[in-house]
């Protein structure tokens, strides 16, 4: 804003007798506003391409949770190919340090994919899994 103002003082002033002041102005902050607006609409392309592709990511990421019975049923290289898909959403998440950010981890969430068993999924079976640690599991899935 400083040098637009600037600009068109000097304009107004170098311009000749029989412009009204501020005609000099005009045409010397247009270029800037062009490229301002330039600007502005690269952004907002930069930022819904980001948020489709985010999106295109989210749809993935259900339906290939969707094929695998919400992670118990499906191929090895389905559920490896789920959690690829994890890891890719993740890369993309614009909040820095998202499992600290309470403000977007309130409220209710639901379950569309486990890697482990749905019935091995509570912090009691979490907890005797970390006390196991190391001893062969009897039934993997």
């Amino acid at each position: 804003a400083t040098a637009a103002t600037s600009a068109s003082a000097s304009t107004a002033s170098a311009g000749s007798a029989d412009k009204p002041s501020g005609v000099g102005s005009r045409s010397a902050t247009r270029p800037s506003s062009a490229a301002s607006a330039a600007a502005a609409a690269a952004e907002a392309e930069a930022v819904a391409a980001e948020w489709a592709a985010r999106g295109e990511a989210a749809r993935k990421l259900l339906a290939a949770a969707a094929a695998t019975c919400r992670g118990q049923c499906g191929s090895e290289d389905e559920r490896e190919e789920v959690l690829r898909l994890v890891a890719e959403l993740e890369g993309m998440n614009p909040t820095p340090e998202p499992a600290k950010a309470l403000e977007i981890l309130e409220g209710e969430w639901l379950l569309v994919y486990a890697s482990e068993d749905v019935t091995r999924s509570s912090p009691f079976f979490w907890a005797w899994r970390q006390l196991l640690e190391g001893v062969p599991d009897p039934s993997p899935i």
